[in-house]
Parts: C-alpha cells; structure tokens; sequence
C-alpha cells in the first residue's frame, strides 16, 4: 500500500492484539517506524461460535464512533499484517457500516431530544426557589397531574 493516500481503500487488519478489524484507510502518514493510519468506518471482526456452527460477524471497533465521517488515528506498529477484503467480506462490512451509522443518527436524535428536555427542566428549576414551586411550575405545563407527589419537609429530626 502506496503512503499518503488520497482516495479512501477499505483494508482488513490484524493488530498485534489479536484483533482483525477492516476498516476505510483514509491517510497513511509520517515515516516507517513512526507512521499512522487515519482510518474510519472501523469494524471488528468477531468470531461466534454456536453449538451447530461457527460464524463472524462485526461490530464497531471502538465504542461511540459510529460517526462513519469521525477520524481514527492507528499507530502503524500494531499492524501485523494487511489484507485486502474479499468480495463476500466487503458485502457484509458495507451491511455493517450501514447499521452502525444508523446507531450514529438514533444517538444523535436521542441526544437532542434529552438536551430539549435538560433544557426545559433547568428553565423551570430556575424559576422556582423551593422543590414545591418547581413541582407546580412542572404541573401546570404537563397535563399529567402530580397530585401523587408529596412533598417533604426541609425539617430534620
């Protein structure tokens, strides 16, 4: 594989971990001992063994980077050997890329509607001084009655 790299090619990897991982190798970068990999769309290969067969399937390498555009930096050191994927392989990697970046846009939805609701809830804690005033502000804008809740005296025994 040719250094500085322009246009992304999809490698399989196994890293001196034991991992195999394929994965979109956007860069290769810097000199022999010292090089990196910018990389992306990073899966890893997992073995299943089942009682009837034995299968691989993939998962995203690294925890909350389904992001398929986020950038990640492989120290080319770990890299024992590089492959190139076989047709059958890429056919399930592109199937695996594709749900990852769903997961992506979920937690992206996911994590504007929490914010909208944290929001709404420090508006409303700092217009109220007591927990009391903080429960009816929060009544009077939900149309859910809190009449189940009681409130507690500050006074302790």
């Amino acid at each position: 594989m040719s250094k500085n790299t322009r246009e992304p090619q999809v490698r399989q990897f196994k890293l001196s971990s034991g991992e195999e991982i394929v994965c979109e190798v956007v860069d290769w970068t810097g000199e022999e001992e010292e090089s990196e990999l910018i990389i992306r769309k990073c899966m890893s290969l997992v073995l299943r063994e089942g009682p009837m067969s034995t299968f691989y399937t993939f998962k995203p390498w690294m925890i909350y980077q389904e992001n398929p555009d986020d950038f990640i930096i492989l120290q080319s050191h770990h890299v024992m050997s590089i492959g190139f994927p076989t047709k059958n392989l890429m056919k399930h990697y592109d199937e695996a890329v594709e749900e990852m970046s769903k997961i992506f846009e979920e937690r992206k939805i996911q994590g504007e509607e929490e914010n909208e609701i944290n929001k709404d809830v420090q508006t409303l804690m700092k217009k109220s001084t007591t927990a009391e005033e903080f429960l009816k502000e929060l009544e009077g804008n939900d149309s859910a009655s809190l009449s189940n809740v009681i409130p507690f005296s500050r006074d302790i025994h």
